[in-house]
């Protein structure tokens, strides 16, 4: 459980590996809000995401196109800018992709991060609004990532703006490459 600190780290010996190959394959979504503002802003972030990766990304706007690309190409990446919202329903936290796919928090599986033990754990970028969901921390996303299966979860706080989302991934990963050209 998150508490009042800045950040929390949660330290997992794994056996045989020393390195997190992040930029191999990389699997990204967005909600159509990103490009409400700034129309083109998914298109360009995939664009940056190729760059770095080696054409090594992969866009969906559909959970059951992200499931697939999961099982099929075992990224080591993920990058979600969602809309997060409450399910009026279940009263629980979901987060959209696309222009209307929502995915509540308490169904996220082991095949939404991972599909094999043997699989290099991923990286998970969860940047949007409010996906730590601080309201809810038991049934958050960064809880839900973490039991199945994501290495690291990066998450927001606060709300990030659509417009804004897109930059700061870019950031996260051209550093992301910058750091890999220093490991040996």
């Amino acid at each position: 459980m998150v508490g009042s600190s800045d950040y929390v780290m949660q330290a997992e010996p794994v056996e045989n590996r020393t390195i997190l190959h992040v930029l191999r394959t990389c699997l990204y979504a967005a909600s159509d809000r990103v490009d409400s503002v700034v129309p083109g802003q998914r298109q360009q972030f995939m664009n940056t995401l190729n760059s770095v990766s080696n054409n090594g990304g992969i866009m969906v706007s559909m959970w059951n196109d992200w499931a697939k690309e999961v099982a099929s190409k075992h990224p080591t990446l993920l990058i979600l800018m969602p809309h997060t919202l409450e399910d009026e329903l279940l009263r629980a936290p979901a987060m959209e992709i696309g222009s209307s796919d929502r995915l509540i928090s308490g169904y996220i599986k082991p095949n939404y991060v991972s599909t094999s033990p043997q699989d290099p754990a991923p990286l998970v970028a969860l940047l949007g609004c409010e996906t730590m969901v601080p309201y809810s921390k038991y049934m958050g996303f960064v809880p839900q990532f973490r039991r199945n299966g994501a290495a690291l979860v990066l998450c927001t706080l606060t709300t990030v703006l659509g417009r804004h989302t897109v930059p700061i991934a870019q950031k996260l990963v051209e550093e992301l490459k910058e750091d890999s050209k220093r490991v040996i």
